[in-house]
């Protein structure tokens, strides 16, 4: 079995190779290729901790397992720690191919799909970006964004601003302006793209002050009691996501407006992977959830894993011994 750590497969993926495949996975999502995916929430108050479980198979003989753990090491008050892994198999031989640690996997999948829908609903040349959020999935997807549109100024918002200015300076390089930014409606304010990439439950900007014509990116706010935008911007919106059945039981930026009559059915579009090609210009905002699919997962593992097994990277472990070759 190959086994492969953090920086290996960080090494390994490119944000244009994200962007593409989890394009590939978002189509063959919405048009059923696959069979139904699996997930599971699991969470205990004492000691406080949580994992969530993810299947997903192929279709032929590959299937895609992944746990993603969260807990507080140092007590309830301290920062929290999360780990992550995924396991490719093989099921035609009933063994496992590859076992990767999935943090920056993690990362890489998530701001790949954010980036590819993007382009499927925003302008090709649009070039002002405001993010909310300074973690590490605001990090990856600032590059993400960043490869996929020619962005000549990116605002970063987040409720710590020291976390924000950091980012900044650390991806000045980004584009001819990257700054923090105190306040939620000026880092709105005539931006095209707004990403949102945060661990709020209550909206972290005000709908009124978007710009007609823009692009929302959520992909924080996975519980369905959650939200990261106000029912003034869904108000506006027409609404895509990555799984149709997720996003309106644990996407709270979806069930709480349809709830309310914020959102109206006829504004809820679906699976992104329904578009056949990217849309074309217009003045209504456009709003994307993200909730993670198992062919995101499958699909960049697979690549991942030939281009480790390729370049020789990685460390084989005979772990099953004589039932490998049984």
């Amino acid at each position: 079995m190959l086994i492969l750590s953090d920086a290996e497969v960080d090494a390994l993926i490119t944000p244009d190779i994200a962007r593409q495949l989890a394009l590939e996975a978002y189509r063959a999502h919405a048009a059923r290729h696959f069979p139904p995916p699996g997930r599971l929430m699991l969470k205990q108050a004492t000691p406080p901790a949580g994992a969530l479980l993810l299947a997903g198979l192929g279709g032929g003989a590959e299937m895609v397992t992944k746990v993603n753990t969260h807990g507080w090491p140092g007590g309830a008050q301290a920062p929290r720690r999360t780990s992550s892994l995924l396991t490719l198999w093989d099921l035609h031989a009933a063994l496992p191919r590859a076992l990767l640690a999935a943090a920056a996997f993690n990362d890489h999948r998530t701001a790949g799909g954010l980036a590819a829908a993007a382009r499927l609903l925003a302008a090709p040349g649009t070039s002002r970006l405001a993010l909310f959020g300074a973690g590490k999935i605001a990090r990856a997807a600032l590059r993400a964004m960043s490869a996929a549109f020619p962005l000549a100024e990116i605002r970063i918002c987040s409720r710590g601003f020291a976390r924000a200015a950091a980012l900044a300076r650390a991806e000045a390089a980004l584009a001819p302006v990257v700054r923090a930014v105190p306040g939620a409606s000026e880092v709105v304010d005539g931006a095209g793209l707004i990403l949102c990439a945060t661990t709020a439950d209550k909206p972290v900007f005000p709908g009124d002050a978007v710009a007609d014509g823009a692009v929302v990116l959520l992909a924080g706010a996975t519980r369905g009691d959650a939200r990261e935008a106000d029912d003034a911007l869904m108000r506006r919106a027409c609404v895509w996501a990555d799984d149709s059945e997720d996003a309106l039981t644990k996407g709270g930026d979806i069930r709480l407006p349809l709830a309310s009559g914020a959102l109206t059915p006829d504004r809820w579009m679906g699976e992104i992977g329904a578009l056949p090609a990217p849309l074309p210009p217009g003045r209504e905002i456009r709003v994307f959830k993200s909730i993670g699919i198992a062919p995101q997962d499958l699909l960049l593992a697979r690549h991942v894993v030939a281009q480790a097994e390729t370049l020789g990277m990685g460390l084989r472990h005979p772990m099953f011994g004589e039932w490998d070759a049984a």
